[in-house]
Protein backbone atom coordinates (compact mmCIF):
# COMPACT_ATOMS: atom_id res chain seq x y z
CA UNK A 1 0.00 0.00 0.00
CA UNK A 2 1.48 3.42 -0.98
CA UNK A 3 2.74 5.54 1.91
CA UNK A 4 0.24 8.36 1.31
CA UNK A 5 -2.64 6.03 0.50
CA UNK A 6 -4.19 6.40 3.96
CA UNK A 7 -4.21 10.20 3.65
CA UNK A 8 -5.79 9.98 0.20
CA UNK A 9 -8.59 7.80 1.56
CA UNK A 10 -9.11 10.17 4.52
CA UNK A 11 -9.26 13.18 2.20
CA UNK A 12 -11.84 11.45 0.00
CA UNK A 13 -13.85 10.43 3.07
CA UNK A 14 -13.82 14.03 4.37
CA UNK A 15 -14.76 15.44 0.95
CA UNK A 16 -17.73 13.11 0.55
CA UNK A 17 -18.78 13.64 4.15
CA UNK A 18 -18.80 17.44 3.70
CA UNK A 19 -20.74 17.04 0.44
CA UNK A 20 -23.38 14.88 2.15
CA UNK A 21 -22.56 12.00 -0.18
CA UNK A 22 -22.12 9.38 2.55
CA UNK A 23 -24.68 7.35 4.46
CA UNK A 24 -25.38 7.87 8.17
CA UNK A 25 -23.50 4.62 8.85
CA UNK A 26 -20.31 6.32 7.64
CA UNK A 27 -20.83 9.89 8.88
CA UNK A 28 -21.71 8.67 12.38
CA UNK A 29 -19.85 5.34 12.48
CA UNK A 30 -20.61 2.57 14.95
CA UNK A 31 -19.62 -1.09 14.86
CA UNK A 32 -23.12 -2.22 13.91
CA UNK A 33 -23.45 0.64 11.42
CA UNK A 34 -20.27 -0.32 9.58
CA UNK A 35 -21.35 -3.94 9.43
CA UNK A 36 -24.70 -2.87 7.95
CA UNK A 37 -22.91 -0.57 5.47
CA UNK A 38 -20.69 -3.47 4.33
CA UNK A 39 -23.80 -5.51 3.55
CA UNK A 40 -25.36 -2.57 1.66
CA UNK A 41 -22.25 -1.85 -0.44
CA UNK A 42 -21.73 -5.56 -1.07
CA UNK A 43 -25.26 -5.77 -2.51
CA UNK A 44 -24.79 -2.57 -4.54
CA UNK A 45 -21.61 -3.97 -6.10
CA UNK A 46 -23.54 -6.99 -7.33
CA UNK A 47 -22.56 -9.41 -4.53
CA UNK A 48 -19.17 -10.37 -6.05
CA UNK A 49 -17.96 -13.91 -5.37
CA UNK A 50 -14.31 -12.80 -5.43
CA UNK A 51 -13.17 -9.56 -3.80
CA UNK A 52 -9.59 -9.12 -2.48
CA UNK A 53 -10.63 -6.33 -0.07
CA UNK A 54 -13.36 -8.45 1.52
CA UNK A 55 -11.04 -11.45 1.70
CA UNK A 56 -8.38 -9.34 3.39
CA UNK A 57 -10.76 -7.99 6.05
CA UNK A 58 -13.31 -10.79 6.56
CA UNK A 59 -11.13 -13.76 5.60
CA UNK A 60 -11.83 -16.42 2.97
CA UNK A 61 -15.33 -17.83 2.59
CA UNK A 62 -16.05 -21.53 2.89
CA UNK A 63 -16.80 -23.66 -0.16
CA UNK A 64 -20.30 -22.90 -1.33
CA UNK A 65 -20.50 -19.82 0.88
CA UNK A 66 -20.51 -16.12 0.00
CA UNK A 67 -19.31 -12.87 1.49
CA UNK A 68 -22.84 -11.74 2.31
CA UNK A 69 -23.21 -14.59 4.80
CA UNK A 70 -19.62 -14.07 5.96
CA UNK A 71 -20.34 -10.41 6.78
CA UNK A 72 -23.60 -11.25 8.59
CA UNK A 73 -21.79 -13.72 10.86
CA UNK A 74 -18.72 -11.51 11.37
CA UNK A 75 -17.80 -10.43 14.91
CA UNK A 76 -19.04 -6.84 15.17
CA UNK A 77 -16.29 -5.96 17.65
CA UNK A 78 -13.67 -6.31 14.87
CA UNK A 79 -15.05 -3.09 13.37
CA UNK A 80 -13.94 -1.19 16.51
CA UNK A 81 -10.47 -0.15 15.15
CA UNK A 82 -12.07 1.37 12.04
CA UNK A 83 -14.70 3.19 14.15
CA UNK A 84 -11.93 4.62 16.35
CA UNK A 85 -9.93 5.61 13.28
CA UNK A 86 -12.88 7.47 11.72
CA UNK A 87 -13.47 9.34 14.97
CA UNK A 88 -9.80 10.18 15.51
CA UNK A 89 -7.74 10.37 12.31
CA UNK A 90 -4.49 10.72 14.28
CA UNK A 91 -4.66 7.03 15.19
CA UNK A 92 -2.73 4.46 13.21
CA UNK A 93 -4.76 1.65 11.69
CA UNK A 94 -4.00 -1.59 9.87
CA UNK A 95 -3.94 -1.61 6.07
CA UNK A 96 -7.01 -3.85 5.94
CA UNK A 97 -9.08 -1.20 7.79
CA UNK A 98 -7.99 1.56 5.38
CA UNK A 99 -8.72 -0.74 2.45
CA UNK A 100 -12.22 -1.50 3.74
CA UNK A 101 -12.94 2.23 4.20
CA UNK A 102 -11.80 2.89 0.61
CA UNK A 103 -14.07 0.06 -0.57
CA UNK A 104 -17.03 1.48 1.38
CA UNK A 105 -16.71 5.02 -0.02
CA UNK A 106 -15.85 3.88 -3.58
CA UNK A 107 -12.42 5.48 -3.48
CA UNK A 108 -10.54 5.63 -6.78
CA UNK A 109 -6.82 6.21 -6.25
CA UNK A 110 -5.48 9.12 -8.35
CA UNK A 111 -2.09 7.37 -8.35
CA UNK A 112 -3.18 3.94 -9.49
CA UNK A 113 -6.17 5.00 -11.54
CA UNK A 114 -8.57 2.25 -10.45
CA UNK A 115 -10.65 1.67 -7.38
CA UNK A 116 -8.41 0.24 -4.66
CA UNK A 117 -5.98 -0.95 -7.35
CA UNK A 118 -3.17 -1.62 -4.87
CA UNK A 119 -5.33 -4.27 -3.24
CA UNK A 120 -6.28 -6.12 -6.41
CA UNK A 121 -2.88 -7.48 -7.32
CA UNK A 122 -4.05 -11.00 -6.48
CA UNK A 123 -6.64 -10.83 -9.25
CA UNK A 124 -4.22 -9.75 -12.00
CA UNK A 125 -3.05 -13.29 -12.90
CA UNK A 126 -6.67 -14.23 -13.60
CA UNK A 127 -6.89 -11.45 -16.20
CA UNK A 128 -3.59 -12.39 -17.77
CA UNK A 129 -4.64 -16.02 -17.90
CA UNK A 130 -7.88 -15.23 -19.71
CA UNK A 131 -5.93 -13.34 -22.40
CA UNK A 132 -3.23 -15.98 -22.85
CA UNK A 133 -3.27 -17.21 -26.52
CA UNK A 134 -2.70 -20.81 -25.36
CA UNK A 135 -5.79 -20.68 -23.18
CA UNK A 136 -7.86 -19.23 -26.01
CA UNK A 137 -6.77 -22.02 -28.35
CA UNK A 138 -7.51 -24.64 -25.69
CA UNK A 139 -11.11 -23.49 -25.39
CA UNK A 140 -11.80 -22.98 -29.08
CA UNK A 141 -10.20 -25.49 -31.45
CA UNK A 142 -11.75 -23.93 -34.54
CA UNK A 143 -9.94 -20.60 -34.31
CA UNK A 144 -6.76 -20.28 -36.39
CA UNK A 145 -3.44 -20.32 -34.52
CA UNK A 146 -2.32 -16.98 -33.27
CA UNK A 147 1.00 -15.86 -34.70
CA UNK A 148 3.79 -15.01 -32.31
CA UNK A 149 3.84 -11.28 -31.58
CA UNK A 150 6.54 -9.43 -33.46
CA UNK A 151 5.80 -5.93 -32.24
CA UNK A 152 8.80 -5.86 -29.94
CA UNK A 153 11.13 -7.20 -32.60
CA UNK A 154 10.00 -4.52 -35.04
CA UNK A 155 9.89 -1.73 -32.49
CA UNK A 156 11.90 1.24 -33.53
CA UNK A 157 14.86 2.27 -31.31
CA UNK A 158 13.09 5.40 -29.94
CA UNK A 159 10.07 3.31 -28.85
CA UNK A 160 12.31 0.71 -27.21
CA UNK A 161 14.23 3.40 -25.33
CA UNK A 162 10.98 4.94 -24.08
CA UNK A 163 9.81 1.52 -22.87
CA UNK A 164 13.12 0.89 -21.06
CA UNK A 165 12.99 4.34 -19.45
CA UNK A 166 9.51 3.70 -18.07
CA UNK A 167 10.58 0.34 -16.64
CA UNK A 168 13.58 1.93 -14.93
CA UNK A 169 11.43 4.71 -13.44
CA UNK A 170 8.92 2.16 -12.15
CA UNK A 171 11.69 0.08 -10.54
CA UNK A 172 13.25 3.14 -8.90
CA UNK A 173 9.84 4.14 -7.50
CA UNK A 174 9.22 0.68 -6.06
CA UNK A 175 12.69 0.50 -4.50
CA UNK A 176 12.30 3.98 -2.98
CA UNK A 177 8.95 3.07 -1.41
CA UNK A 178 10.37 -0.17 0.02
CA UNK A 179 13.43 1.58 1.48
CA UNK A 180 11.36 4.36 3.08
CA UNK A 181 8.91 1.86 4.52
CA UNK A 182 11.73 -0.32 5.90
CA UNK A 183 13.47 2.72 7.41
CA UNK A 184 10.28 3.95 9.06
CA UNK A 185 9.44 0.49 10.42
CA UNK A 186 12.96 -0.12 11.73
CA UNK A 187 13.17 3.23 13.47
CA UNK A 188 9.74 3.25 15.10
CA UNK A 189 9.80 0.07 17.16
CA UNK A 190 9.10 1.71 20.54
CA UNK A 191 6.39 3.83 22.14
CA UNK A 192 5.67 5.94 25.24
CA UNK A 193 2.61 7.13 27.16
CA UNK A 194 1.82 10.80 26.60
CA UNK A 195 -0.69 10.95 29.43
CA UNK A 196 -3.67 10.36 27.18
CA UNK A 197 -2.46 7.82 24.62
CA UNK A 198 0.53 5.85 23.35
CA UNK A 199 2.74 7.35 20.66
CA UNK A 200 5.30 5.49 18.55
CA UNK A 201 8.91 6.68 18.70
CA UNK A 202 12.35 5.47 17.56
CA UNK A 203 13.90 3.40 20.35
CA UNK A 204 17.01 5.59 20.47
CA UNK A 205 15.05 8.79 21.16
CA UNK A 206 13.74 10.23 24.41
CA UNK A 207 10.43 11.88 25.26
CA UNK A 208 11.11 13.91 28.37
CA UNK A 209 10.85 11.69 31.44
CA UNK A 210 8.46 9.25 29.77
CA UNK A 211 9.32 5.56 29.89
CA UNK A 212 10.13 4.15 26.44
CA UNK A 213 8.80 0.61 25.93
CA UNK A 214 8.47 -1.88 23.06
CA UNK A 215 5.94 -0.97 20.39
CA UNK A 216 2.44 -2.49 20.67
CA UNK A 217 0.48 -1.47 17.58
CA UNK A 218 -2.85 -2.43 19.17
CA UNK A 219 -2.27 -0.10 22.09
CA UNK A 220 -1.05 2.72 19.84
CA UNK A 221 -4.19 2.42 17.71
CA UNK A 222 -6.82 1.74 20.36
CA UNK A 223 -5.84 2.57 23.94
CA UNK A 224 -6.65 6.15 24.93
CA UNK A 225 -7.65 7.78 28.20
CA UNK A 226 -11.11 9.37 28.20
CA UNK A 227 -10.49 12.88 29.50
CA UNK A 228 -14.18 13.85 29.68
CA UNK A 229 -15.90 11.15 31.77
CA UNK A 230 -19.19 13.06 31.74
CA UNK A 231 -19.54 12.12 28.06
CA UNK A 232 -19.77 8.42 28.97
CA UNK A 233 -23.28 6.99 28.67
CA UNK A 234 -24.91 3.58 28.94
CA UNK A 235 -23.93 2.88 25.34
CA UNK A 236 -20.31 2.73 26.55
CA UNK A 237 -20.91 -0.53 28.42
CA UNK A 238 -18.69 -3.15 26.81
CA UNK A 239 -16.65 -0.44 25.08
CA UNK A 240 -15.02 1.38 28.03
CA UNK A 241 -12.62 0.18 30.75
CA UNK A 242 -11.65 1.84 34.04
CA UNK A 243 -9.18 1.78 36.88
CA UNK A 244 -9.67 3.18 40.39
CA UNK A 245 -6.85 5.58 41.22
CA UNK A 246 -8.12 6.72 44.59
CA UNK A 247 -11.20 5.83 46.59
CA UNK A 248 -13.51 8.11 44.61
CA UNK A 249 -11.25 8.81 41.66
CA UNK A 250 -11.45 6.69 38.50
CA UNK A 251 -9.79 6.83 35.10
CA UNK A 252 -11.52 5.59 31.94
CA UNK A 253 -9.97 4.05 28.82
CA UNK A 254 -11.06 2.97 25.34
CA UNK A 255 -9.45 -0.49 25.35
CA UNK A 256 -8.54 -3.28 27.79
CA UNK A 257 -5.05 -4.11 29.05
CA UNK A 258 -2.67 -2.98 31.76
CA UNK A 259 -2.71 0.50 33.25
CA UNK A 260 -0.25 2.59 31.17
CA UNK A 261 1.70 3.71 34.25
CA UNK A 262 1.47 0.51 36.29
CA UNK A 263 1.51 -2.79 34.40
CA UNK A 264 0.60 -4.67 37.58
CA UNK A 265 -2.88 -3.15 37.47
CA UNK A 266 -5.33 -4.32 34.82
CA UNK A 267 -8.08 -2.14 33.41
CA UNK A 268 -11.55 -3.40 34.34
CA UNK A 269 -14.63 -3.38 32.06
CA UNK A 270 -17.11 -0.64 32.89
CA UNK A 271 -20.20 -1.95 34.70
CA UNK A 272 -23.66 -0.50 35.23
CA UNK A 273 -22.86 -0.08 38.92
CA UNK A 274 -19.66 1.88 38.28
CA UNK A 275 -21.36 3.96 35.59
CA UNK A 276 -24.27 4.84 37.89
CA UNK A 277 -22.14 5.59 40.94
CA UNK A 278 -19.12 7.38 39.49
CA UNK A 279 -20.37 8.96 36.26
CA UNK A 280 -24.11 9.51 36.04
CA UNK A 281 -24.53 10.59 39.68
CA UNK A 282 -21.53 12.89 39.77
Amino acid sequence: MPINYKQQVLDEYARKKDAGALSLNLTQPTRLGLKEECLNVFAEKGSPKVDPVLRQFFGPVETGGNYGQRIKNFDVDKFRPLVNFLKDHTLNSQDKNIALLAWLIGFRSPILGVEDASLFRDSLPLVAKSNDPENVLATDEHKPPIAEPKSLAKASPPQQKLFDKRVIIALITVITVVVIWAFFTKNNQCMYWTGNQYKSIPCNEKAGNAVIIALDTFKVSNLKRITLPDTITESALGRVWYRKIKRDSLEYYTAPGEHPLDNKKRLMPLTSYILEKHVLNK
